[in-house]
Protein backbone atom coordinates (compact mmCIF):
# COMPACT_ATOMS: atom_id res chain seq x y z
CA UNK A 1 0.00 0.00 0.00
CA UNK A 2 1.11 3.90 -0.80
CA UNK A 3 -0.39 6.98 0.24
CA UNK A 4 -3.55 7.69 -1.23
CA UNK A 5 -4.30 3.95 -2.09
CA UNK A 6 -7.86 2.86 -0.52
CA UNK A 7 -7.52 -1.30 0.76
CA UNK A 8 -11.54 -2.61 1.59
CA UNK A 9 -11.65 -5.34 4.94
CA UNK A 10 -15.06 -6.67 4.76
CA UNK A 11 -16.16 -8.23 7.71
CA UNK A 12 -15.50 -11.90 8.69
CA UNK A 13 -12.18 -11.52 6.84
CA UNK A 14 -8.67 -11.94 8.44
CA UNK A 15 -6.63 -8.77 8.16
CA UNK A 16 -3.59 -7.37 9.51
CA UNK A 17 -2.61 -3.54 10.55
CA UNK A 18 0.74 -4.05 9.96
CA UNK A 19 3.84 -1.65 8.37
CA UNK A 20 6.50 -3.48 7.39
CA UNK A 21 8.49 -0.53 5.90
CA UNK A 22 10.64 1.72 7.40
CA UNK A 23 8.69 4.97 6.81
CA UNK A 24 5.97 5.98 9.42
CA UNK A 25 2.04 5.17 8.09
CA UNK A 26 -0.97 5.43 9.35
CA UNK A 27 -4.22 3.91 8.25
CA UNK A 28 -7.93 5.01 9.06
CA UNK A 29 -10.40 2.12 10.15
CA UNK A 30 -13.94 3.23 8.58
CA UNK A 31 -16.80 0.73 9.61
CA UNK A 32 -20.11 0.42 10.63
CA UNK A 33 -19.47 -0.75 14.26
CA UNK A 34 -22.15 1.61 15.41
CA UNK A 35 -25.05 -0.19 13.29
CA UNK A 36 -23.02 -3.35 14.07
CA UNK A 37 -22.58 -2.75 17.86
CA UNK A 38 -26.46 -1.74 17.79
CA UNK A 39 -27.57 -4.91 16.55
CA UNK A 40 -25.78 -7.02 18.56
CA UNK A 41 -23.75 -9.38 16.54
CA UNK A 42 -20.46 -7.59 17.43
CA UNK A 43 -17.47 -9.64 18.21
CA UNK A 44 -13.72 -10.30 17.74
CA UNK A 45 -12.05 -13.16 16.61
CA UNK A 46 -7.96 -13.29 16.84
CA UNK A 47 -5.88 -15.03 14.46
CA UNK A 48 -4.71 -18.15 15.75
CA UNK A 49 -1.16 -17.48 14.95
CA UNK A 50 -1.32 -14.28 16.26
CA UNK A 51 -0.50 -12.42 13.45
CA UNK A 52 -1.28 -13.51 9.76
CA UNK A 53 0.95 -14.18 7.53
CA UNK A 54 1.59 -12.52 4.14
CA UNK A 55 0.96 -15.03 1.90
CA UNK A 56 1.87 -12.94 -1.50
CA UNK A 57 1.65 -9.02 -2.47
CA UNK A 58 -1.48 -8.43 -4.50
CA UNK A 59 -0.74 -5.39 -7.21
CA UNK A 60 -4.15 -6.15 -7.99
CA UNK A 61 -7.33 -7.05 -6.05
CA UNK A 62 -10.78 -6.06 -6.33
CA UNK A 63 -10.44 -4.80 -2.92
CA UNK A 64 -7.54 -2.40 -3.63
CA UNK A 65 -7.49 0.64 -5.03
CA UNK A 66 -4.29 1.95 -5.70
CA UNK A 67 -3.49 5.69 -5.77
CA UNK A 68 -2.00 5.42 -9.19
CA UNK A 69 -5.23 4.22 -10.65
CA UNK A 70 -7.37 6.12 -8.66
CA UNK A 71 -5.23 9.44 -10.35
CA UNK A 72 -5.83 7.61 -13.72
CA UNK A 73 -9.42 7.45 -13.12
CA UNK A 74 -9.73 11.22 -12.12
CA UNK A 75 -7.39 12.72 -14.40
CA UNK A 76 -9.74 10.76 -17.05
CA UNK A 77 -12.99 12.64 -16.47
CA UNK A 78 -11.11 16.35 -14.48
CA UNK A 79 -12.63 18.79 -16.44
CA UNK A 80 -11.90 22.52 -15.42
CA UNK A 81 -15.81 22.81 -13.84
CA UNK A 82 -15.95 23.74 -10.46
CA UNK A 83 -17.31 20.18 -9.17
CA UNK A 84 -15.22 17.97 -7.73
CA UNK A 85 -15.28 14.52 -9.90
CA UNK A 86 -16.71 11.66 -7.26
CA UNK A 87 -15.50 7.98 -8.34
CA UNK A 88 -17.63 5.52 -6.64
CA UNK A 89 -15.06 2.77 -4.61
CA UNK A 90 -18.10 0.73 -3.03
CA UNK A 91 -18.08 -3.00 -3.12
CA UNK A 92 -21.03 -5.26 -2.69
CA UNK A 93 -19.03 -7.37 -0.46
CA UNK A 94 -19.46 -4.19 1.72
CA UNK A 95 -23.35 -3.03 1.47
CA UNK A 96 -23.68 -1.17 4.70
CA UNK A 97 -21.09 1.81 3.78
CA UNK A 98 -20.50 4.32 0.37
CA UNK A 99 -17.17 5.03 -0.19
CA UNK A 100 -16.20 7.88 -2.60
CA UNK A 101 -12.84 9.62 -3.51
CA UNK A 102 -13.99 13.57 -4.21
CA UNK A 103 -11.31 14.56 -7.03
CA UNK A 104 -10.89 17.95 -7.28
CA UNK A 105 -9.57 19.60 -10.47
CA UNK A 106 -7.96 21.95 -12.04
CA UNK A 107 -10.01 24.85 -10.51
CA UNK A 108 -10.24 23.56 -7.22
CA UNK A 109 -13.97 23.69 -6.84
CA UNK A 110 -16.58 22.61 -3.75
CA UNK A 111 -19.01 19.35 -2.95
CA UNK A 112 -22.69 20.22 -1.28
CA UNK A 113 -24.29 18.28 0.96
CA UNK A 114 -27.29 17.84 3.24
CA UNK A 115 -28.51 14.39 4.04
CA UNK A 116 -29.73 11.87 6.96
CA UNK A 117 -26.68 10.01 6.87
CA UNK A 118 -22.92 10.18 8.57
CA UNK A 119 -19.85 11.07 6.77
CA UNK A 120 -16.36 10.51 7.52
CA UNK A 121 -13.65 12.37 5.52
CA UNK A 122 -10.15 11.61 5.39
CA UNK A 123 -8.04 13.76 3.09
CA UNK A 124 -5.50 12.16 0.57
CA UNK A 125 -3.84 14.91 -0.75
CA UNK A 126 -4.25 19.11 -0.61
CA UNK A 127 -5.82 21.65 0.93
CA UNK A 128 -9.04 23.15 1.75
CA UNK A 129 -12.20 24.29 4.04
CA UNK A 130 -15.00 22.04 5.69
CA UNK A 131 -18.06 23.92 6.82
CA UNK A 132 -20.46 22.24 8.39
CA UNK A 133 -23.56 24.09 9.45
CA UNK A 134 -22.13 27.05 11.58
CA UNK A 135 -18.41 24.94 12.29
CA UNK A 136 -15.88 25.96 9.88
CA UNK A 137 -12.56 24.11 9.78
CA UNK A 138 -9.74 24.19 7.02
CA UNK A 139 -8.34 20.96 6.10
CA UNK A 140 -5.04 19.39 4.73
CA UNK A 141 -3.63 16.25 3.80
CA UNK A 142 -4.28 13.53 6.66
CA UNK A 143 -7.04 15.14 8.50
CA UNK A 144 -10.03 13.22 9.45
CA UNK A 145 -13.02 14.81 9.74
CA UNK A 146 -16.42 13.52 11.07
CA UNK A 147 -19.40 15.47 9.16
CA UNK A 148 -22.74 15.31 11.45
CA UNK A 149 -25.95 14.15 10.31
CA UNK A 150 -28.04 16.74 8.50
CA UNK A 151 -25.78 19.83 8.52
CA UNK A 152 -25.53 21.44 5.64
CA UNK A 153 -21.75 20.97 4.64
CA UNK A 154 -19.79 22.59 1.83
CA UNK A 155 -15.91 21.07 1.35
CA UNK A 156 -14.48 23.22 -0.42
CA UNK A 157 -11.33 22.30 -2.38
CA UNK A 158 -7.72 23.43 -4.06
CA UNK A 159 -6.83 22.12 -7.38
CA UNK A 160 -5.26 18.25 -6.82
CA UNK A 161 -6.81 17.78 -3.16
CA UNK A 162 -8.25 14.08 -3.14
CA UNK A 163 -10.88 13.74 -0.04
CA UNK A 164 -11.87 10.67 0.89
CA UNK A 165 -16.12 9.99 1.79
CA UNK A 166 -17.25 7.44 3.69
CA UNK A 167 -20.87 7.47 4.52
CA UNK A 168 -23.74 5.06 6.01
CA UNK A 169 -26.15 6.46 3.54
CA UNK A 170 -26.52 2.85 1.12
CA UNK A 171 -27.51 1.65 5.04
CA UNK A 172 -30.33 4.36 5.48
CA UNK A 173 -31.44 3.94 2.32
CA UNK A 174 -32.31 -0.46 2.96
CA UNK A 175 -33.94 0.83 5.91
CA UNK A 176 -35.89 3.87 4.09
CA UNK A 177 -34.40 6.47 6.46
CA UNK A 178 -31.90 8.58 3.55
CA UNK A 179 -32.69 11.66 2.95
CA UNK A 180 -31.09 14.14 0.91
CA UNK A 181 -31.60 17.85 0.22
CA UNK A 182 -28.49 17.75 -1.98
CA UNK A 183 -29.53 14.94 -4.61
CA UNK A 184 -26.13 13.38 -3.84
Amino acid sequence: MRPGSVLLTPGDGWHSHLNEGTADAYWIDVLDVPLVQALEPMFFEPHPDEFQPTLRRADRHDFLFDRDAIEVRLAADEGGGDQPLILNLSSPAMPTVGIHMLGFGRAGGAFRMRETSNNILAVAAGNGEVTAGPLASAFAAGDVISVPMWADTVITGQPGTRVLRVTDAPVMAMLGLFRSATGS
